[in-house]
């Protein structure tokens, strides 16, 4: 079996449930992970979550994380654990982002909901990933920074207004008839 090359998504959803990089603290020359001390990483065994990854990329790319605050490498007994930091679980839910949908009840309720915001110039990173995100939900753009969608979604408008802190700029609206509604209803499939 071809090894992978591990991406930060999958390590961090790997570590936020906390695994055990392998190896015996017991064996001779492997380090404690105690203060700033390197790691010597050529002595760790990998274990069973590890093994799918080509093990010089995987020991690259946890330092890597490691250093970034992402991750913490600590000692849990004789084995070395990694585990997720509240950067890295931040950082986890902005790639969730890419998996989550918008669930679709089985019947219309026959209103609309309308996302308007007015983010400051200096939130320009906030205002272009709200933007990205609602076009991949497949919300349909009225205007520049007005986006239409016929389902409940308010949950994860607040789940977007809290990961990008954006609160005070989103207004959610629903509405109950629309001009051109009909065109509305042909892009979304609705009777």
């Amino acid at each position: 079996m071809e090894k992978k090359y591990p991406t930060t998504k999958q390590l961090l959803k790997i570590a936020v449930v906390g695994a055990f990089i392998g190896g015996s603290l017991l064996l001779p020359g492997l380090p404690k992970i105690l203060g700033n001390k390197r790691i010597d990483w050529e002595s760790f065994l990998f274990e069973e979550e590890w093994k799918e990854f080509d093990e010089s990329r995987l020991r690259q790319k946890l330092k890597k994380l490691a250093n970034q605050k992402v991750i913490r490498i600590y000692q849990d007994g004789d084995k070395l654990a990694v585990k997720i930091t509240k950067k890295g679980r931040t950082k986890l839910l902005k790639y969730n982002l890419e998996d989550i949908e918008i669930p679709k009840p089985d019947k219309w309720d026959r209103k609309w909901r309308i996302i308007v915001y007015d983010i400051p110039k200096e939130k320009k990173n906030a205002s272009d990933s709200l933007r990205n995100t609602l076009k991949h939900l497949g919300l349909f753009k009225l205007q520049k920074s007005v986006y239409l969608y016929p389902y409940p979604c308010s949950d994860i408008m607040e789940f977007l207004r809290e990961i990008y802190n954006i609160d005070e700029d989103v207004t959610y609206l629903t509405m109950g008839n629309l001009e051109n509604e009909d065109l509305y209803k042909e892009y979304f499939g609705l009777k």
